[in-house]
């Protein structure tokens, strides 16, 4: 089935749209706009793109072009914001399309939409890298912290979903079990390490309860805080 678009508009301030299940491509064409879903926020600036399948609510911004869309036959990353500045003049060719019907328009339309999704697909292969990287680093040093995959979306600008996504495909850990395991690694190396004592130690690395730190050391470890203490 070819890609076809459904529906077109531009969104601003305060505007709120529904994706009705379908998949909706926003492409900032104003300076700066925040976007939302469900408890995520997405920051954006001209000539970024993003990816949704959620209904949407725009908390700043002008002139963001919204299009909903069939499914693709090609892999588009969701909740992702990408950077298209050099698709621009497409992205307004596109909206001056729908807007004004000339002869083919959908057609046409058509076309470009599926040349911005193409390039979306290509775009930031290595920012996204980078950012994944910072992720994992931000995590590596906040570990002690209450973190949720919504705190880390807001932090990063992506979906709750994509960053357990992420840590998922990095560590094979969901969030949660990555920061146990973390917490975990530093109390042993503590216990080894140090004089201090196990429920000093939990605290240390974070945990508010010693019977929970007791129940997830030794399930992940398969020891005993005093049996690692003696080796």
């Amino acid at each position: 089935m070819p890609l076809e678009i459904l529906s077109a508009e531009t969104i601003s301030c305060d505007n709120k749209i529904k994706s009705d299940n379908a998949n909706v491509f926003l492409y900032c064409l104003c300076e700066e706009a925040e976007v939302e879903i469900k408890s995520a926020k997405f920051s954006l600036n001209v000539g970024d793109a993003i990816v949704l399948r959620d209904n949407i609510s725009v908390n700043t911004g002008e002139n963001i072009l919204a299009l909903h869309f069939s499914d693709a036959n090609f892999d588009i990353p969701f909740c992702e914001v990408r950077r298209l500045y050099s698709q621009k003049s497409v992205a307004e060719t596109l909206f001056s399309e729908m807007n004004e019907k000339p002869e083919l328009y959908l057609q046409n339309a058509n076309a470009l939409l599926t040349q911005l999704l193409i390039a979306f697909a290509r775009a930031d292969r290595k920012e996204s890298n980078d950012k994944t990287q910072k992720i994992l680093t931000y995590i590596a040093a906040h570990y002690k912290e209450d973190l949720t995959n919504s705190a880390l979306g807001e932090i990063f600008s992506f979906h709750p979903n994509y960053i357990n996504r992420i840590v998922n495909e990095q560590t094979g850990l969901s969030l949660h079990r990555y920061v146990l395991k973390l917490r975990i690694d530093e109390a042993v190396h503590l216990l080894r390490t140090t004089t201090l004592s196990a429920r000093e130690i939990a605290a240390e690395v974070g945990f508010c309860d010693y019977n929970h730190f007791l129940r997830y050391f030794k399930q992940i470890t398969k020891l005993t805080t005093k049996s690692i203490r003696l080796r």
